[in-house]
């Protein structure tokens, strides 16, 4: 659910409310047995920071 909401935000070019939810479900996901929806949201996080033009932290992502 928090996932979906970064990418509805990110899809509103909001990246600053995309991350908040991005950053919460990545934590969730870190924490649980599925490691591909745990890349999927570091992976939608990146495209956050990239919204913002921050590509060090895009890229880190």
């Amino acid at each position: 659910m928090l996932h979906q909401l970064g990418v509805a935000y990110l899809s509103q070019r909001n990246p600053e409310k995309a991350r908040k939810y991005l950053e919460e479900a990545a934590t969730i996901a870190k924490n649980s047995e599925n490691s591909s929806f745990y890349a999927e949201v570091l992976n939608t996080l990146g495209k956050a920071y990239y919204q913002q033009r921050n590509f060090d932290r895009a890229i880190a992502y």
